[in-house]
């Protein structure tokens, strides 16, 4: 896999961007990184059980309190797929849109705990 600064390319996860915003500053990464997988699990249960009792005004606000830690975290396509979730919801039936959309973002989402967690073990490895 491609190395840039102390980031392993992993898809999913933008290396580039990561080394643009942070450099070499692996601990600060880490921590972060660390801090979203330890939240994680809260925000997956908490979306799911909103998505479950039809709470999709709460399931939107906790989509867009997500959105920029993707960023942070060097999850841009997540980023994106959030944004456009909103986007639909706004010009269409949100109730409509997110029994659509959100079982495969919430399963994207999901799946970004192996790669964040594969970075992080390959800055402890570095």
């Amino acid at each position: 896999m491609k190395t840039i600064g102390p980031f392993v390319a992993q898809p999913g996860f933008d290396a580039v961007h990561m080394y643009q915003t942070y450099g070499d500053d692996a601990a600060t990464v880490r921590e972060i990184l660390e801090q979203y997988l330890q939240e994680l699990p809260k925000d997956l249960a908490t979306m799911q059980h909103n998505f479950e009792q039809r709470y999709y005004g709460e399931l939107l606000g906790n989509l867009h309190k997500m959105k920029p830690g993707f960023l942070y975290v060097g999850l841009h396509d997540l980023y994106h797929q959030v944004a456009n979730v909103e986007v639909h919801c706004k010009n269409g039936e949100p109730h409509k849109v997110l029994q659509q959309h959100f079982p495969p973002l919430l399963q994207a989402i999901s799946q970004s705990q192996q790669v964040i967690t594969a970075v992080v073990n390959n800055l402890s490895e570095a």
